[in-house]
């Protein structure tokens, strides 16, 4: 009997996507769902609950999928990732590998859309930016702004070298306006820039005396 193919639903549900993979997860799927998850992530939804009603695998090393996706998208875009609904068999694999150590995992949809609806929303702030030489310098001050109202100062000379380098690459380089975005989820600030140049960046590697031009390296 021929296996179907893991497939992938989703839907949005109070700012959160759940995915529900339906069939088998095995070798040969593995990397679908990995990636899958993966491309889940990048509208940034709250989070991401994967329902775990429709899947089923018999290797428990298999499930270290969900702990792999889940580092990734914590770092960037900063979306955590839960489980819910295993059934037994799953549920008991799930209980007998480390998943359950580094991915929660829920009873049901319900459950962690409530948990995640208990938890601190994410805070933004976002500024736009025109194509001037003054626009890195209003971005350094809203950045150290940002950072001590939201009592993470320790992290302002980091984050004001990346937002500086990235608005510099848009004006010297994309020359339209841009905009800045600052997000902090779970105590960790995401520093995105926006421009309007709809050409690929080159990656360019500067000498080490370069004052500047480590936008994209950042």
């Amino acid at each position: 009997m021929t296996v179907p193919p893991l497939l992938l639903e989703s839907e949005l549900r109070e700012g959160c996507l759940v995915v529900r993979p339906m069939g088998l997860l095995d070798p040969g799927t593995y990397e679908r769902l990995r990636d899958g998850l993966f491309a889940s992530a990048a509208d940034e939804p709250e989070a991401i609950v994967v329902d775990l009603v429709g899947m089923r695998t018999t290797v428990a090393s298999l499930l270290n999928v969900f702990p792999t996706v889940a580092r990734r998208i914590d770092d960037w875009p900063g979306t955590p990732l839960v489980l819910a609904a295993a059934g037994r068999q799953l549920r008991a694999l799930l209980d007998s590998s480390t998943v359950s150590r580094f991915v929660p995992l829920y009873p049901t949809v319900s459950d962690a859309l409530r948990h995640l609806a208990s938890a601190a929303p994410p805070r933004r702030r976002e500024m736009r930016l025109p194509c001037h030489p003054e626009s890195a310098r209003r971005a350094r001050q809203l950045v150290g702004q940002t950072c001590r109202e939201w009592s993470i100062p320790g992290i302002i000379p980091d984050a004001v070298l990346v937002a500086s380098e990235l608005v510099e690459n848009v004006v010297r380089h994309a020359r339209s306006e841009g905009r800045l975005r600052l997000e902090l989820r779970r105590d960790k600030l995401s520093i995105a820039v926006a421009d309007a140049d709809p050409r690929q960046p080159q990656l360019r590697l500067p000498g080490l005396s370069a004052a500047g031009g480590r936008g994209l390296v950042l």
